[in-house]
């Protein structure tokens, strides 16, 4: 299992799936340390566009898909070179000292059916 720690991936490179664009879906466990509830949104550093989210709902004991919004991220490094990433920002709301999960599943891309 691959992990990231911090109040969010820092860097593309940071994501458990940048390298690994054949994995189909990972869940993001967010935790809520304050002791009000977060009505915000989580953001999750992805390599590409292609992946939708859902979160997870106790009421349902199910996933529910979300609206969440995905922008694209174009930077310069030092050396000159171009570099493009995507934040996924996923509506959430976390009561005090709990826990959510973010289920992100990749868009699998139609096949192209030519005859």
């Amino acid at each position: 299992m691959k992990t990231c720690v911090g109040s969010n991936n820092d860097t593309v490179l940071d994501c458990p799936v940048y390298g690994k664009h054949y994995k189909e879906e990972f869940i993001v466990l967010v935790h809520n340390q304050a002791a009000q509830a977060r009505n915000n949104f989580v953001r999750i550093r992805l390599p590409t566009n292609k992946y939708k989210a859902s979160v997870w709902s106790k009421s349902d004991q199910a996933f529910v898909e979300s609206n969440a919004d995905i922008l694209e991220q174009s930077h310069i490094l030092n050396d000159r070179r171009n570099f493009t990433d995507f934040l996924m920002y996923v509506p959430c709301d976390i009561p005090p000292n709990e826990v959510t999960f973010v289920r992100v599943t990749k868009i699998l891309e139609a096949v192209d059916n030519k005859t």
